[in-house]
């Protein structure tokens, strides 16, 4: 009993508040490779949650520039931390205007710290840099920069569950990523949720994406890809993606459309100087009405390529007003 209300009233002072920021600076250092700095952080061990403040992280960019990462406030309920490996479980997350800075240098190259490995006799091949899963992850007033532009982030994700690991044979990132249910809203538009997968390759100047898999109601996109050089972005991809139109006409807030299927497969490269795409496209028993004109049960595929000049079909057949084109 006197150990236990020992360490009951430790765990409320002072010294092991810094010792929890003392863990977790030199736990994103290490996960990160950045140069981490923590405003505040407290801790209520009783309640499972972790509170921080004016979170950054720095990479290669200027002292003068936006850094890498900056969170305002984090608030986390702790589900189940390993002290002794990189093992984190959270029942919730909350990060209030989290902002991400990403720079595109001359060399292809991106403003990511690097990591200094040290490689023993002991080390194994692989090295294991974190492995996390979030209940429900709730992004606000989040921002994503990307050499200047500005993307909005916000959102709200449930069952959310990540790894990373690096190979030092090919210097790479493997990666993976689960998303149970994500919540989102565009402008206007209706609320989508939808849920999704990733299995990647992180280089210093690409991202292999081995598997990407997502899907909203009946509508879903999977497919696969390379982007190289993140100054002079290349990217080569593959992609099937069906969409239920009846759905998406509903998100738009749109009623002509009562029904149907579009599915398109196919390749692309894209480039800033370019871009092309070829594959075949399908709709699929779509029915179109409006106040005074109805299409029912209308079907149409055939082959397709596109680039900047021109969009070009082949083979066309349909299937519409009770005859055949």
């Amino acid at each position: 009993l006197i150990l236990l209300g020992a360490g009951a009233w430790y765990v409320t002072t002072d010294s092991f508040q810094s010792l929890v920021r003392r863990r977790v600076v030199a736990e994103l250092e290490r996960v990160t490779g950045g140069q981490v700095n923590l405003g505040s952080i407290h801790t209520i061990p009783f309640r499972f949650q972790v509170e921080m403040r004016d979170l950054t992280i720095r990479g290669r960019e200027s002292a003068g520039e936006v850094p890498y990462v900056h969170v305002d406030h984090i608030v986390a309920r702790v589900k189940v931390i390993s002290t002794l490996s990189a093992e984190f479980g959270f029942s919730s997350v909350i990060l209030d205007h989290p902002v991400v800075h990403i720079i595109s240098y001359s060399d292809g190259s991106t403003n990511q710290p690097a990591r200094n490995f040290k490689r023993t006799a002991n080390t194994t091949p692989v090295a294991q840099l974190f492995s996390l899963s979030i209940t429900q992850l709730e992004v606000r007033r989040g921002e994503l920069v990307w050499n200047n532009r500005r993307i909005p982030l916000d959102f709200t994700a449930k069952d959310i569950s990540a790894d990373m690991s690096y190979s030092f044979l090919h210097r790479q990132y493997d990666g993976n990523v689960l998303l149970g249910k994500i919540d989102t809203r565009f402008a206007d538009y209706r609320p989508v949720a939808w849920m999704a997968e990733a299995h990647f390759i992180l280089h210093q100047d690409g991202i292999d994406i081995r598997s990407f898999k997502a899907n909203s109601g009946r509508s879903r996109l999977q497919g696969s890809g390379r982007l190289v050089n993140f100054r002079h972005p290349n990217v080569v991809a593959k992609y099937d993606v069906s969409v239920d139109l009846a759905e998406a006409s509903a998100i738009a807030r749109r009623s002509e459309i009562l029904q149907g299927i579009l599915h398109s497969a196919g390749e692309g490269a894209w480039s800033s100087a370019t871009f092309f795409s070829t594959g075949q496209l399908a709709v699929k028993n779509f029915d179109w009405r409006d106040k005074s004109v109805g299409l029912r049960g209308a079907n149409l595929n055939g082959d397709y390529s596109l680039n900047p000049q021109r969009l070009a079909f082949a083979k066309l057949q349909a299937g519409l007003l009770g005859g055949e084109v």
